[in-house]
């Protein structure tokens, strides 16, 4: 695919009045995924291969009652749906070669390097115009210490979600929750023989397959397209929410 219906198809999924319309087609009650809608609970958000998957799941069992939660689209007119609606979000962020590595196993070799970053700044450029209408939540906390990034939100929009405190046993339990929706998802499509690069949690494996890609973000043109992705990764930690539980510290 040439570089102008790739832009345009960004465009697309950075539109909050275009979105709506062509993202309902891609949703899936097995997966949960969603479009965000008037009234919905919140948002969770991210570049692929940022934790959306265990930090939505880790959300929704912290919580006393059912939510309706955008997610799992990747797409930044997420966000400006939320602000549009005066909907708290959380947007789940991983440093940009991490994530783009992680997304090039997940495709196989399917998605090159540079197109991985090129999604990256695609993501994160039209939502770092809105900082007021977003909480960030780091990969690492997410699956660490996902509890302060809650408290973050709680603080910012006024809700009182309650935190999701990791533990072994806690994130045992999210893993486990996580792995069987996959694998339902994946009996109902006759696919059980799926990549193990598909898997949504951490594995031996998968870091084993990132070997065949790491050469490729190595090219002049993967780095300077790591460089700007990587500023927009700094303006995030620099997040004023970040700022705030940083002077507390």
């Amino acid at each position: 695919m040439s570089s102008l219906p790739r832009m345009f198809r960004d465009s697309l999924r950075a539109s909050p009045v275009v979105f709506p319309l062509i993202g309902r087609q891609g949703e899936s009650p097995d997966f949960e995924r969603r479009v965000v809608r008037p009234g919905d609970s919140v948002v969770i958000e991210g570049y692929p291969r940022s934790g959306n998957t265990f930090g939505t799941m880790a959300f929704r069992r912290a919580q006393l009652g059912p939510l309706n939660i955008g997610n799992h689209f990747h797409a930044p007119a997420q966000i400006l749906l939320a602000n549009r609606y005066a909907i708290p979000a959380l947007v789940v962020i991983r440093a940009p070669k991490a994530a783009a590595l992680s997304l090039c196993v997940y495709h196989g070799g399917r998605m090159s390097a540079a197109r991985a970053v090129e999604l990256y700044i695609a993501f994160h450029r039209p939502i770092l115009r809105i900082p007021q209408a977003w909480t960030p939540a780091l990969f690492e906390e997410v699956i660490a210490d996902f509890a302060p990034a809650i408290r973050r939100m709680n603080a910012q929009f006024g809700t009182n979600f309650i935190p999701y405190e990791n533990s072994p046993e806690e994130d045992a339990l999210t893993r486990a929750a996580v792995e069987k929706k996959r694998l339902s998802r994946l009996a109902k499509r006759g696919d059980m023989e799926a990549s193990i690069a598909r898997q949504t949690v951490p594995s031996a494996e998968k870091e084993a397959l990132k070997s065949r890609y790491r050469d490729e973000f190595e090219t002049v043109k993967v780095r300077r397209l790591l460089s700007a992705a990587q500023d927009y990764y700094e303006s995030i930690l620099n997040h004023k929410c970040l700022k705030q539980d940083t002077a507390v510290q």
